[in-house]
């Protein structure tokens, strides 16, 4: 079986308008650590349409532990 991935975070009920330069953007400018963004990627229907779901993954394990504790429920 394979290890679950601890540098890649989940993030539900964005904005329908939100792309991945501005889920980057408000991580980035937001957060108090220094965050290393790997990849991004906004989940769109068949249509084109947000599902208001994205995937961020990031560099070290400890940046995603950070991220899910400072934005949880936000």
């Amino acid at each position: 079986m394979a290890a679950a991935s601890r540098t890649r975070v989940c993030i539900k009920n964005l904005p329908p308008v939100a792309t991945e330069k501005d889920l980057k953007d408000f991580l980035l400018e937001t957060s108090k650590q220094n965050l290393e963004i790997t990849d991004c990627k906004v989940l769109k229907n068949a249509k084109g349409k947000s599902r208001k779901v994205a995937f961020v993954g990031f560099r070290h394990e400890d940046q995603a532990k950070y991220v899910i504790e400072t934005f949880d429920r936000t």
